[in-house]
């Protein structure tokens, strides 16, 4: 046969292709039950025919098997390679895990760092805040303003033309004529100043009772006080005189609401408590609104 190895008894003469060739046709391979020539086959005899006939089997699968080893063998070589290229791609994302931690920890650190400097930066604005309340408080609740508050309150009451001082305005820093006292025409002199003034904000408001108040004297001219037909028209007129800063001849004029002489003292205090905050915090820019220093 074509595996060059025969099993031969009794007559029989049979190749591994004979075999393979009665198997696949599902025949005898000696042939029928009855041929008399396996009848006369003793055990013995069998055996060894099955011996040489199991050789032959053996001898034609064993090429098949080495291939089939060779297989497995690749195979598993194939698999301890792939184990290995794991094994690396988990070392890698490992060094990616560990690297994705410390980022984390540093932005935990950053943020908490960030909380930090947030809550020094409260606590320094609330110790700024408290001490500009503190200062207004005790210049609200001083002896001096609490006694004025009180003599103001047991006073009997004015006539409606001396407590009304809403309508009034003050001019400051306006030239004052030579003279022991002051006579129409310099009354007439400084309202048509005033006008020119207010003319100058662009305004034309009705002025009335234009007059100088204060001692006279030589070194320093005297405040001029005009009364304007509202309330309302003061309160216009003080907000544009910031506006007198850029103009040419009225840059050195300084406008403010007519006060009572406790009322000027309080403002002083409190004036000269803004100075202080001011040159206590040059970083802190602070502004007077209706009496009350603030925090802007």
């Amino acid at each position: 046969g074509s595996s060059g190895i025969n099993a031969e008894y009794g007559g029989y003469s049979l190749s591994y292709d004979d075999v393979m060739h009665k198997a696949e046709r599902n025949e005898h391979i000696f042939g029928t039950c009855g041929d008399a020539r396996m009848e006369k086959l003793n055990k013995k005899s069998l055996l060894e025919f099955i011996k040489d006939l199991s050789n032959l089997l053996f001898y034609k699968c064993l090429p098949v098997m080495d291939t089939f080893n060779q297989r497995v063998k690749m195979t598993k070589d194939e698999k301890l390679v792939k184990i290995s290229e794991l094994e690396k791609e988990l070392q890698t994302y490992q060094k990616d895990v560990i690297q994705l931690q410390k980022k984390v920890i540093k932005l935990q650190d950053e943020e908490l760092s960030a909380a930090k400097a947030v809550a020094q930066t409260v606590e320094r604005e609330m110790k700024s805040f408290s001490s500009v309340v503190s200062s207004n408080c005790t210049a609200a609740v001083s002896p001096s303003r609490l006694q004025a508050v009180i003599k103001r309150a047991s006073a009997p009451p004015k006539k409606e033309e001396e407590t009304d001082r809403s309508r009034n305005i003050i001019f400051y820093n306006i030239g004052e004529e030579d003279g022991e006292k002051d006579t129409p025409e310099t009354v007439k002199v400084d309202q048509e100043y005033v006008e020119e003034i207010v003319g100058a904000l662009n305004e034309k408001f009705k002025l009335s009772d234009v007059k100088r108040i204060g001692v006279k004297s030589r070194d320093k001219a005297r405040p001029i006080v005009a009364t304007l037909s509202s309330r309302e028209n003061v309160v216009t007129l003080l907000r544009k005189a910031k506006e007198l800063r850029e103009t040419e001849n009225y840059d050195n004029v300084y406008l403010s609401p007519d006060r009572t002489f406790e009322e000027r003292e309080e403002r002083k205090r409190t004036v000269e408590i803004f100075k202080k905050l001011k040159a206590d915090n040059p970083t802190k820019q602070y502004v007077i609104r209706r009496g009350v220093i603030e925090c802007v």
